[in-house]
Formats: C-alpha cells, structure tokens, sequence
C-alpha cells in the first residue's frame, strides 16, 4: 500500500503485508533502488539520444555550409551581367505585342473549337449559330447558307413531309454543307493551335529573358540568407551539444530514501481470527434467515390453515386435508384410519355443527368450488361423500360441473373406484345434461347405485358436455332436481365448476345450505381468494366455507406446530426396522 504521509507533503510510506519478514523488507528496499535506477537510466538513455542526434546534426549542417559559401562564390565569378535596365524595357514592349498576339489566336482557336463541337452533336438540320466571331469568311459564309436552307426546309415542313423531293434535295445540300463546315473547321482549329504553340513558345522565350535580371539576384540574395540562417543553425546545435552533456553528468535518482524498510509489529497483521470467526457466526446466520426472508416475502401461496384465515377473516376455514403419496389411495375406505381419513371426519363435524347453528337453511345439499381446475374439489366431494356413507347414511354424489366433467377419473361406468393404473371410462347411462333437456327422464333413470370401498353411494355423472351449459343449468329441472334430491337423501354431495373460469357455480348457489371453497396449498396464491370473498360480500354466495387440501403433512395445523397425531404412523430417520 503507498500513501503520502501528510497532505500537500512530499513524502510517501510504503507498506506491505508478507508472511514472511526478510523477503518483505527486501522487497520494499528492491523496488526503490530499482525505481531510482531506472529514473536515472531513463535519464542517460535521453541525454544519449539527443548527443547522437546532435552530433549527426552538426555533421551535416558542416557540409551544408561550405556547400553554400562555394555556391555564393562560383555564382559571383561566374555570370557578367550588362546594362539591365535598357534589357529589360526593351523585352517588355516585345512580350506585350506577342501577349496580345497569342490571346486573339487564342479567341479564335475556343471559338472554332466550340463550332466544331455543337455541329459534331447536332443530329438533325436545326440552325447554327452565325457571326461567332470567326475570322475565316468561308466558314461564316457557309454557315449563313446553311441556316437560309435549313428555314426553308422548316416552312416546307409545314405543308408537305420528309419524303418530298424537294425537302429531299434540301437535306442533300444541307448534309453537303455541314461536310464542308466541319472540314474547314478542322483546318481552322489545326492552324489556329500550332499559331497558338508557336506564340507560346516565343512568350516563354521572352519571359525567360525579362526574369533572367531579377532571378540572378534574387539567387544571390537566396545564397547569402541561406548562407546567414546554416552558420545560425550550427552555432545552435553546438550549444545545445554543451547542455546535453553538462545534463547528463548531472543525472540524479528521483527519489531520496528517508528510511530504509522496517517492520511495523512484531505480530501478524493479517488475518485476525477474532474478526474471522465473527464474520463467519455472522454469515452463517445472516444467510440462511436471509434466504428464509426472501422466500417468505416473495411467497404469494396459501400453504396451510393459518395463511387461509389471515385473509379469510370470519368465513371459517374449517378442515386441512393432507397431501397424498404416489401410493396413497385416493379415496377412503370404511373404517379407514389414515390421517386422510381423519381429516375427512373432521370435516363432516364441522359440516354437521355449520348446518345445526344455521337453522334458516332446511335442505341439506352441500356444494364443492374452487377458484380454478386442479385444485381438488373433485378429490375433496368424492371423499366427503364416502365418509358421510361410513356413518350409514344415505348419499348422493352430482356431478355439476359439466363443462369439464372430472367424477369419471374417480369412478368407472359401473361406478366402482379407479385406481392408480385403471383408465377411467364414462358411464354408458344417461346423466345430468340428459335429465335437464329430456323431461321424461326421472331421477331414477339417471342414477348410479355403487359401492365405494363397501361404502353405499348413489352417483348422479355430468352427462353428455352441451353445447349451452349456461342455459341448460338455469332451467327450472334443475330447481325440481335439489329439491328431490334433498328429500330422497341425508346428504347430497355436488361437485361445480370452479367459479374464476365459468358462472355455472354462481347461477346454481343459491340451492345450496353450504358451498365449500377448496384451496390447494402450495399452488392458491392469495390474491385469487379475493374473488369469492368479494362474491361473499356481495351475497351471492351463501354459506361460504373454507376447505385447505393438498397440504404438506409438516404443515397440518396452525403452522405445522399441531398435527392430528393419529392414523399414519411415520417411523424415525434412525429406525430401519
């Protein structure tokens, strides 16, 4: 680490940490004798260069000056100048006439030229242009009879066509003369150029002859300012020669050591264990609770019982059912004693104790919704109805969600249980879509008697999936079917369509004594249940409870501190037998 020991001060502290002391000392100490000598190599290799550089310089400038001073003399003894004045006017008068000479030849050879061009790339027979300023009069004749036939051709045009004799004869003469034109053009502009060649010729004779004067001494007055500004230059580079060496000799290090390298402490600096085990208890805890906390912030999911009644407020939330293992059965059985199967109890006690206290409700017809498909209500109304059938009781199991019917994946045509490998198959007896279009049909005729498991159970299947569900589940068969139905049977157990994807549900609540909510833990996030409280709120849903399935058997009860504690015995990590 370098830092400067003071502000604005001049002097740095150089600090490294090394396991090992001499090697750190050695370091610091060889770093600054190798930076000095550096400095003061960079020093030499400078005043070297700029010495050869010189050196090389002075060399040729030498030569360069006696050059000059044999030029200035050879210049002298070797040209005679006479009467310059006189010489000069009189070359003057005459580069004048032959100036004026050229220029007119000049005209004419543009003018010519330019003729000679428009009538190369005139097609047809238009006018040429007349007294250009040409001085060849045949041309100039040429031309005006070109243009005298040429406009008689053109008031010929206007009566007759192109293919008249005399337009014909008109257009040979004027072909006839456009040739010769352009022949004599030729000629003009050929004697014009070597007129104009020759007048230039004679103009830089002339001229060479008026620039000799002023040239000879303007050459003179050249020399001797080269001859002046090369003696400056060598007397320039020999004192900067001088400098260079007196640089050199006194070349010195950059810096100046104040103290050689020392050690700071005599124990370690680095790492301290004290600050690395805090470091280390502290991530080790801040970490994991780190995670916990993002995972439980960012969680948006109903996981047990507790979540649900956070948001549920006074609709009661009234039975967790467990997750169930690959192997598990999905229906329970008579004297069944797993914790599914408690959990199914409960349930019915809850169910019976809500249909004592609500006295207003006469029928005893239990509904079975969730917000969306896949959350267990077929699971949770084809259990509740085999548990209500361990008691003796007569049951009876619709199937009313008829859009997307799921009681055929639970029960077969003959309404025996499916299991983990059986594939479901539909019922061959005609259902509810049948009863509601076909008024002959009776409930009777739409029954399934079963046994489940050795428990009785009477299942009324969905039927044939109508093209208007809607419709076919507001007409009054429907009405008359409940009311039958609530009177044939202890319990009647209907399994809806999940109330976010269709309105089936909503039309059909207000037969029901009590409608329960299923929410699957782990997948119901919590902002889709305010959709049946806001039902709830609006009194569109009536009876309204809650049901938590799928839950992790980690979690059953209030945050997984309770569990039922009976049924399914699970052995210890450290039981093998």
């Amino acid at each position: 680490m370098i830092k400067v020991t003071a502000e604005f001060s001049n002097i740095i502290s150089i600090t490294l940490n090394e396991p090992i002391k001499k090697r750190g000392k050695d370091v610091i100490n060889t770093l600054i004798n190798k930076y000095n000598q550096n400095a003061v190599d960079d020093k030499k290799a400078i005043a070297d260069r700029t010495s050869n550089f010189i050196n090389e310089r002075i060399a040729e400038i030498y030569g360069d000056l006696s050059t000059v001073d044999q030029s200035a003399e050879e210049f002298k003894a070797g040209r005679g100048i006479a009467d310059i004045a006189s010489q000069t006017n009189v070359n003057l008068e005459i580069g004048a006439a032959n100036q004026q000479e050229l220029q007119e030849a000049s005209v004419q050879l543009d003018i010519a030229s330019s003729m000679k061009d428009f009538i190369d790339s005139q097609d047809g027979y238009e006018l040429l242009p007349a007294n250009v300023g040409l001085a060849d009069q045949t041309i100039a004749n040429t031309t005006a009879r070109y243009n005298e036939l040429a406009l008689e051709r053109k008031r010929l045009l206007e009566s007759s066509n192109e293919k008249n004799p005399i337009i014909v004869n008109l257009d040979q003469q004027l072909d006839g003369l456009k040739r010769s034109m352009k022949s004599s053009l030729n000629s003009v502009t050929n004697n014009l150029s070597l007129q104009v060649n020759s007048l230039s010729n004679q103009l830089s004779s002339i001229n060479s002859r008026i620039y000799s004067v002023p040239k000879n001494e303007r050459a003179l007055r050249d020399i001797t300012r080269q001859q002046q500004t090369t003696e400056s230059l060598y007397l320039y580079l020999l004192q900067k020669r001088e400098e260079s060496q007196i640089t050199f000799a006194s070349a010195s290090p950059k810096s100046k050591v104040i103290d050689r390298a020392y050690l700071l402490s005599k124990f370690p600096v680095s790492p301290k264990k004290s600050i690395v085990f805090l470091a280390a208890i502290i991530l080790g805890v801040l970490i994991p609770f780190s995670i916990i906390y993002i995972k439980d912030l960012l969680d948006n999911k109903i996981h047990n019982k507790l979540d649900l009644e956070k948001i549920a407020g006074d609709i009661p939330v009234i039975v967790e059912i467990p997750k169930l293992g690959k192997k598990d059965a999905r229906l329970v059985k008579k004297e069944d004693r797993s914790v599914l199967a408690e959990s199914l109890r409960i349930l019915r006690t809850n169910l019976n104790y809500i249909q004592r206290s609500n006295k207003t409700v006469p029928n005893n017809i239990f509904f079975i919704t969730s917000s969306v498909p896949g959350e267990g209500k077929t699971f949770t109304s084809s259990n509740l109805a085999a548990i209500y059938a361990n008691t003796g009781k007569r049951v009876l199991l619709i199937g009313a969600d008829i859009r997307n019917p799921k009681l055929y994946d639970f029960f077969s045509d003959d309404s025996t249980p499916i299991g983990p490998k059986t594939k479901p198959r539909r019922s061959t007896k005609a259902g509810l879509t049948e009863y509601i279009v076909d008024p002959s049909l009776n409930i009777q005729d739409i029954t399934n008697s079963s046994q489940v498991n050795e428990n009785s159970i009477d299942i009324i299947f969905s039927g044939k999936i109508p093209p208007n569900p809607t419709e076919l589940l507001m007409s009054n068969r429907m009405e008359e079917l409940f009311e039958k139905v609530s009177k044939l049977y202890d319990y009647v157990i209907v399994d809806t369509a999940p109330l976010m994807v269709v309105t089936d549900t909503v039309l059909i609540s207000e037969y029901a004594s009590q409608i329960l909510y299923v929410v699957k833990a782990g997948a119901t996030e919590k902002k889709v249940l305010e959709f049946p409280l806001k039902l709830k709120k609006e009194g569109k849903l009536k009876g309204l409870s809650f049901v938590v399935n799928n839950v992790k058997q980690s979690e059953l009860g209030y945050g997984g501190k309770y569990g039922y504690g009976y049924g399914k015995t699970v052995k210890k990590w450290w039981k093998f037998s």
